[in-house]
């Protein structure tokens, strides 16, 4: 083997940032299922990669070279299923029964109800 240093390509491909790469893979794979079983059908997975550079040089031999710190943080989201908001314009009432149970009441009586009070 030689002693010389592998060189690879920045990139998310390079050896040193497999961690991150898996994490991604593991959030897209969890973010697809998630939106399978909760019927969204859409979402996302993100890979989101820090790093801070510090100048640096060898002790030996004075050559200089870049030392990163690199952080990774990998995530997914499902959105909500969509809902649907509205009021109730119709007026009504609210009245107890016998029982003690509530009962909502509108205040317009329909013609199946007249019918049926009718009989």
């Amino acid at each position: 083997m030689s002693s010389e240093r592998r060189h690879e390509e920045l990139s998310i491909d390079n050896q040193t940032l497999k961690q991150a790469k898996e994490a991604l893979n593991a959030c897209m794979k969890i973010a697809v299922a998630q939106a399978i079983e909760k019927g969204s059908m859409e979402g996302s997975a993100t890979l989101k990669i820090s790093f801070k550079i510090e100048a640096c040089a060898d002790k030996d031999t004075g050559q200089e070279f870049y030392q990163p710190q690199i952080d990774f943080k990998a995530g997914y989201s499902i959105p909500m299923k969509d809902s649907i908001d509205g009021k109730i314009i119709d007026a009504c009432r609210m009245i107890a029964r016998r029982d003690g149970q509530l009962c909502l009441i509108g205040n317009q009586i329909s013609m199946a109800e007249l019918m049926d009070e009718e009989e």
